[in-house]
C-alpha cells in the first residue's frame, strides 16, 4: 500500500490511529474495497485496488486466489498503465509464485518457479534501480532466487544455465547498495550459488566459480552485514581448500 500511496498520491492523517485488525479483517476491506470500482467505468482503480487485494491474499499463504486477483488487475490496468504501477503488480505476481512454487514438489514446483522468474523478469523490463530502489530490489532478490532454485532442481545443463543467471542476478543486485556501496546480501548470496555451481561443474573450470565464489564472499564480509560471522572466515579457509584441490 505504500507505494500505491507514493505513485498515486493517495492522502492519509498521519494523526489518525491505527486500529489492530486480523487478516481476515484485512482481506474483508480489501474485498469491500474493490466492490466500490466499476471495472469497466472505473479500470485503473479497480486494478489497484485488485492489487492490494492480491498482496493481502499472498500475505495469507491464498497464493491461487492471489495468482488470479493480480493477473485479472493486471488485465484490467492493460499494457499503458504507468510503468511503475505495472512493474509493482507483476512484482507481487512473481513473489506470489515463487511463494507458490517454494510449497509444491516435483514438476509442479520448477513449472511455478520458472513462471515466478519470468514474470519477474517482466517486472524488471519496466523499471531501473532509479526509479524505484525498493521495488527493483525486491523483484531483483524473488528472481535470484527462483533461478537459484530451479538450478538446484535440474541437473546437467539446464540447472547449470539457470544457476548462471541466478549468479548473473545477484551481482547486478550487488551492485546497486544504497548511496552507491555494494549491497551485502546480493553478494552473499552471488557467492551462495557460485558455491554450488563449483559443486556442479566437471573439470578444470571448477576452481574458477569457485575463486569467484570466494571473492563475492569476501567482499561480502568487507561489509557491516557480515563483518562479524567468524563462521564466514571457516568457509573463506574451506573455498582455499576447494580451489586447491581443484587446480
Amino acid at each position: 500500500m505504500s507505494f500505491l500511496k507514493r505513485l498515486f498520491g493517495t492522502s492519509v492523517s498521519a494523526n489518525a490511529p491505527a486500529p489492530e485488525r486480523t487478516e481476515a479483517d484485512a482481506i474483508t476491506q480489501c474485498r469491500a474495497h474493490v466492490a466500490g470500482f466499476d471495472r469497466r467505468r472505473q479500470p485503473k482503480e479497480w486494478a489497484e485496488a485488485m492489487q492490494l487485494l492480491g498482496h493481502n491474499l499472498m500475505a495469507i499463504a491464498n497464493y491461487a486466489e492471489a495468482d488470479e486477483t493480480v493477473t485479472k488487475a493486471l488485465e484490467a490496468a492493460g499494457p499503458d498503465a504507468h510503468p511503475l504501477f505495472r512493474a509493482s503488480m507483476l512484482k507481487i505476481l512473481g513473489e506470489t509464485r515463487y511463494r507458490h512454487g517454494e510449497i509444491l514438489t516435483g514438476d509442479e514446483r520448477g513449472a511455478m518457479l520458472a513462471d515466478a522468474a519470468n514474470t519477474l523478469a517482466d517486472a524488471l523490463s519496466l523499471i531501473q534501480p532509479h526509479d524505484n530502489r525498493t521495488l527493483w530490489m525486491e523483484a531483483a532478490t524473488f528472481r535470484g532466487a527462483a533461478l537459484h532454485e530451479l538450478g538446484r532442481l535440474r541437473a546437467g545443463p539446464e540447472g547449470l544455465a539457470w544457476m548462471d543467471e541466478a549468479a548473473a542476478c545477484f551481482a547486478d543486485i550487488a551492485a546497486h547498495g544504497a548511496d552507491g556501496a555494494v549491497h551485502p546480501i546480493g553478494l552473499y548470496n552471488r557467492y551462495a550459488v557460485l558455491e554450488q555451481r563449483g559443486h556442479r561443474t566437471v573439470g578444470g573450470s571448477r576452481a574458477m566459480y569457485y575463486r569467484e565464489a570466494r571473492d563475492a564472499l569476501a567482499q561480502a564480509m568487507a561489509t557491516g552485514t557480515f563483518a562479524s560471522r567468524p563462521d564466514l572466515t571457516v568457509k573463506l579457509a574451506e573455498l582455499d581448500a576447494l580451489i586447491d584441490a581443484a587446480d
